[in-house]
């Protein structure tokens, strides 16, 4: 079952610490889906809120983001990301183009 997260990131660097976080993930690869290093992702969006940064995916299942989550943490431990706020829940409908 797919699932949405919704992961806030508080304060002024998180925006710059999360772009930091993409080059270390996807390293040098393009910027697409597939070059994610899990499979699973079914779309990403990011943008900047009030007081921080703001990510928002959706994953083919939990055990996908499970197996992405390993590979985050080191990397968002790495360029300083703390404090982050995440929500996760079954999605009902997710249609795409």
């Amino acid at each position: 079952m797919p699932i949405g997260i919704v992961i806030d990131f508080p304060g002024a660097s998180a925006r710059a610490k999360y772009q930091k976080s993409v080059q270390l993930l996807l390293k040098g690869r393009r910027k697409r889906l597939a070059d994610w290093p899990v499979k699973g992702v079914l779309a990403h969006i990011a943008g900047p809120i009030p007081g921080g940064f703001r990510v928002i995916d959706v994953w083919e299942s939990r055990a996908a983001f499970k197996r992405f989550g390993k590979t985050l943490a080191p990397v968002m431990k790495k360029v300083g990301m703390r404090g982050a706020k995440i929500k996760i829940f079954p999605l009902v409908r997710f249609i795409k183009t």
